[in-house]
């Protein structure tokens, strides 16, 4: 499937839509704006917009959301693709299983379950009580299944962004303790954790 380019020339010279200002903060689409929809699945384009106005995109996050960036700046800018995990319980399925990291923000937010442990040792059954998986039976699965009694936590993005420099004089003067305090995540909610 083709996508539809954007010509950048004429991105760059206009004003944002609200649409497009979301995707460049969020990385999210809403529904309806085909344009912003083609881009998103675009890398190419959207990283190359992305770089065409990312010193205005960021001075207004960074002005409003202190200590942490924009989804685009993880994706393209990003010195390290992650934020440093510092404990909890769970294994990203990507870490066990033939699977893509899923990140967000620096933060994987995709990790093994109690299905993916049965499974892969052979005692998962399906709705009926039947075996499934009968082929991994012994098999030693490495997964160890997320605790949400103990959920992994990852270093804050203020965190990340002084361990690594990146944080301004006046942008860490506007930031407290609380923001270096490490961050709890809960898969398929990490984005919304992670952001103010």
């Amino acid at each position: 499937m083709s996508t539809k380019r954007v010509p950048l020339s004429r991105v760059a010279r206009e004003p944002l839509s609200a649409a497009m200002q979301l995707l460049l903060e969020t990385g999210e689409t809403g529904p309806g704006d085909f344009e912003v929809l083609a881009l998103a699945r675009d890398t190419a384009g959207l990283r190359a917009l992305w770089h065409a106005v990312k010193d205005e995109i960021l001075a207004a996050w960074i002005a409003a959301h202190p200590g942490s960036r924009p989804h685009p700046w993880w994706a393209f800018c990003s010195p390290e693709p992650e934020r440093r995990r510092l404990g909890g319980i769970g294994s990203a399925r990507h870490e066990v299983l033939a699977v893509q990291p899923s990140v967000q923000f620096g933060v994987e937010t995709d990790y093994v379950d109690t299905w993916d442990l049965l499974y892969y040792t052979g005692r998962q059954t399906d709705i009926y009580g039947h075996l499934i998986g009968a082929e991994f039976l012994g098999c030693d699965f490495l997964g160890i299944p997320y605790n949400a009694s103990d959920p992994p936590r990852f270093e804050s993005e203020a965190a990340f962004l002084r361990r690594l420099g990146l944080l301004s004089r006046a942008e860490a003067g506007r930031l407290t303790a609380a923001d270096f305090e490490p961050e709890r995540v809960t898969p398929g909610d990490a984005e919304e954790e992670t952001r103010r």
